[in-house]
């Protein structure tokens, strides 16, 4: 009768509430705020948590949170998931905080690695990508085009990974 679903667990009625820890800027909170109006709209209680940046990190690390916001910005050279995806990295002291753990994508990790070659390197990617969005560990909210312009002196060699080129791969025809 709150407007928030629940559910009988173990005898005791809970209702769908979660915690989103936020830092203190500005697109965290505005985040959040937006996260948790659409939840609303469907009978989940989110309750903005802001903390400093350190404290952030901390609880992500431990594991010590139910939802967060975090704004990953990739580099423009060849990507390396591991840190952030490779279940090597769940500990306290590394990145994967969403604690992802898949075998399948581990070996793919490692495989990235090793090789040199931008189609194989893409292959592994895009199969990479798709067993993160079948598991779900993480909810992307965005995910931005870029558009590139280069000159027909060039040769590019493109890739599924932003910003759509390795910038150490363009070579003069």
């Amino acid at each position: 009768g709150d407007g928030v679903l629940d559910q009988v667990i173990d005898g005791k009625r809970e209702s769908l509430r979660f915690d989103i820890l936020t830092s203190r800027s500005e697109l965290s909170q505005d985040v959040a705020i937006l996260l948790a109006e659409a939840a609303k709209e469907q009978g989940i209680e989110i309750n903005i948590v802001p903390v400093e940046n350190n404290e952030l990190g901390q609880r992500m690390g431990t594991g010590q949170y139910e939802l967060a916001t975090l704004a990953i910005r990739q580099n423009v050279s060849i990507t390396d998931p591991y840190s952030y995806w490779h279940s090597d990295n769940i500990d306290a002291n590394g990145n994967n905080f969403s604690k992802f753990s898949n075998a399948e994508a581990d070996a793919l990790m490692d495989e990235l690695r090793e090789s040199l070659d931008p189609a194989e390197i893409d292959r592994i990617l895009k199969k990479l990508q798709e067993i993160i969005y079948r598991e779900q560990p993480a909810l992307f909210l965005v995910a931005p085009k870029t558009r590139l312009a280069i000159r027909d002196i060039f040769d590019a060699q493109s890739t599924s990974v932003r910003p759509g080129y390795y910038e150490n791969m363009i070579t003069r025809k």
